[in-house]
C-alpha cells in the first residue's frame, strides 16, 4: 500500500521512531529506469518473507520525503547531492522494510486487520476529527461532518490510494502499533530502546 507509506500519526499521537538500520535482506536494485509507469510501479525492489515491497510503494513514501527534506528535481540532479540523496532514498526503503518485517510480526502473534478491524479504526479516526472541529470551532458541530468528509478526502488523495486501501492500510498501522505497544510494555521508551527493538525484530527474521 505506507507505504503510506501514509502516516496514521497525522490523527493520533507521535508514533514510533522508525529507524535506519541494516538488513540481510535480498534487494532488487531501485534505480529509476524510464519505462511504463504502470509496470514501472510493479517492479519489486525488497523482498521480506514472501511479501514483496513495490517500486510504487517506494515511489509514493519517497515523495513524502523529498517534501520533508525539500528535494527538487534540481538537487536530485546534481551531483554535489548525490551521497545525500541515496541516503534518503536507504532510509525511506529501510523503512519499508521495517514496516513490513513488524506487520508479519505483529499477524504472526495474532494481530490482524479484518472487517471488523477496519471499521473500528474507520469511526476511531472520524469520531477523532470530528472532536477536532468541534474543540476548534464551538459552531462547527453542524459542519463536523461535511468537514471530516472533506479533510479525509485530501487525505486519501495525497496517500495514492483507493478509500479501501487507505482504510485496510490505516488498520495496519493500527495492529502495528496495538504489537509494539504490547511489546515494549508499559515503560517509557527511549529511542535507543526503541532502536534496541527494531533491531530484535531484524535479527530474527
Amino acid at each position: 500500500m505506507k507505504g503510506l507509506i501514509f502516516n496514521m500519526n497525522r490523527f493520533k499521537r507521535a508514533g514510533l521512531v522508525i529507524c535506519i538500520i541494516s538488513l540481510l535482506i535480498s534487494f532488487v536494485g531501485c534505480d529509476m529506469v524510464k519505462v511504463d509507469p504502470e509496470k514501472d510501479r510493479a517492479r519489486v525492489v525488497a523482498k521480506v518473507d514472501d511479501d514483496e515491497i513495490l517500486k510504487g510503494d517506494f515511489l509514493d513514501l519517497y515523495d513524502q520525503y523529498r517534501g520533508l527534506y525539500v528535494i527538487t528535481d534540481e538537487i536530485e540532479e546534481n551531483p554535489e547531492y548525490e551521497e545525500t540523496v541515496d541516503q534518503v532514498k536507504k532510509a525511506v526503503l529501510d523503512q519499508l522494510i521495517m514496516e513490513k518485517i513488524i506487520y508479519n510480526k505483529a499477524i504472526a502473534a495474532g494481530y490482524k486487520v479484518d472487517d471488523g478491524v477496519i471499521s473500528d479504526v474507520k469511526k476511531q479516526i472520524i469520531d477523532e476529527l470530528e472532536e477536532s472541529f468541534k474543540l476548534a470551532d464551538e459552531n462547527a458541530e453542524q459542519d463536523a461532518e461535511e468537514l471530516v468528509r472533506e479533510q479525509l478526502d485530501e487525505y486519501i488523495e495525497a496517500s495514492g490510494m483507493t478509500e479501501d486501501e487507505f482504510w485496510e492500510k490505516a488498520a495496519e498501522q493500527e495492529q502495528v502499533e496495538k504489537f509494539i505497544e504490547e511489546q515494549l510494555g508499559d515503560i517509557e521508551a527511549t529511542e535507543t530502546e526503541i532502536q534496541k527493538f527494531y533491531d530484535e525484530q531484524a535479527q530474527k527474521q
